[in-house]
């Protein structure tokens, strides 16, 4: 995931988001804690009532669930 990207990621914080991941599974509306600052390369999600922290390297694609417009490509 590029610079810009997660740039992009990162202004959704606090918000609903919804992930593809590297390995075809997705992780809908779930709220986005926060996104690795410094060498930290993962997403703070919280799902479900539970704590998730995913690689940002395995984020395919990433959206506001209630935007209309789908997805914006990380890899």
């Amino acid at each position: 995931m590029g610079r810009d990207q997660i740039g992009e990621l990162r202004r959704l914080e606090g918000q609903r988001v919804s992930f593809t991941l590297r390995d075809g599974s997705r992780i809908e509306g779930c709220e986005l804690v926060s996104v690795g600052h410094g060498t930290v390369a993962t997403a703070w999600l919280c799902h479900e009532g539970r704590d998730q922290f995913v690689e940002l390297s395995h984020i395919i694609e990433f959206w506001d669930p209630r935007s209309p417009r789908r997805g914006r490509r990380a890899a």
